[in-house]
């Protein structure tokens, strides 16, 4: 049994409220240091019914005070006395078997109504725990759903820009070839003049070393110009605008990049030439 079907048998919901066995209370509290979703379902229960109990628990009335206090204080005065000087007793009424009968009637129907009500409490309580259980779930989907939702916005957005910039005639595809230090690597740069947009296909470039990254330049008079720092990852790289290069190459820094004004501090391991 996984974790969610073992949420939905409705143990969980016993345990917070102290109605499960020995073996029962153990197994859950196996299960909740198992499962991480048994143990968020169990504060989630425990929240609920706290805030049910919140809402809906009502102050005693202002008078019960009073009418306590003052039952409780005409026990203790004393039994009034006869014109004889004796005590005067109250003689019962009813007859005796007749009285204990329905008091034995009363204690009966109170005990039934006591565990009627306890059994209409224990219900809502299930209920309430479960709907607000169900109610945080339902507001965590939507929030996953919302945020999934703005992602492929994003994405979309970005794909649509990627394939603007390669179906436009002004873009230009520079290959860039591997040198001695990586001869089998491969790039490929997009760059369109007009727009200044430059793009970087970096599939075939192994993995940086730790403390490594690969760094674009653009040559540009002769002279290396920084174009951006980047890891590598699927489909364009959208790096540094360039309005002018005669050639681009790609050297291996440190992470961070080289910020010299002479050009790369690493080995160049790709060029090509526009």
């Amino acid at each position: 049994m996984n974790a969610t079907d073992y949420i939905a048998t409705g143990l969980l919901e016993s345990y917070v409220l102290g109605l499960t066995s020995s073996s029962e209370t153990a197994e859950v509290e196996q299960y909740a240091r198992q499962y991480p979703e048994i143990e968020a379902e169990i504060a989630a229960l425990r929240a609920a019914l706290e805030e049910y109990a919140l809402t809906f628990e009502q102050a005693p009335p202002a008078a019960l005070r009073e009418q306590v206090l003052a039952a409780l204080k005409n026990l203790d005065e004393p039994a009034e006395e006869s014109e004889t000087g004796g005590r005067e007793i109250a003689l019962p009424v009813t007859p005796p078997t007749m009285s204990i009968h329905r008091t034995a009637q009363f204690s009966w129907l109170m005990a039934a109504s006591w565990a009627f009500l306890a059994l209409s409490l224990l219900g809502n309580l299930l209920f309430y725990a479960r709907w607000r259980s169900s109610e945080d779930r339902l507001s965590l989907a939507e929030a996953q759903n919302n945020t999934l939702a703005q992602r492929v916005d994003v994405q979309q957005a970005r794909y649509s820009e990627e394939l603007t910039a390669l179906q436009d005639p002004a873009t230009r595809k520079i290959d860039l070839k591997g040198t001695p230090d990586l001869p089998n690597a491969r790039a490929v740069v997009y760059w369109n003049a007009p727009s200044r947009k430059v793009y970087l296909a970096s599939g075939q470039l192994p993995a940086a070393p730790t403390g490594k990254q690969y760094q674009l330049w653009a040559i540009v008079g002769g002279k290396p110009v920084d174009a951006g720092v980047f890891n590598l990852e699927n489909g364009l790289l959208r790096l540094k605008n360039m309005g002018a290069a005669q050639a681009f190459a790609i050297s291996l820094e440190a992470t961070g990049g080289s910020t010299t004004a002479l050009g790369p501090k690493g080995p160049v391991v790709l060029a090509g030439e526009v």
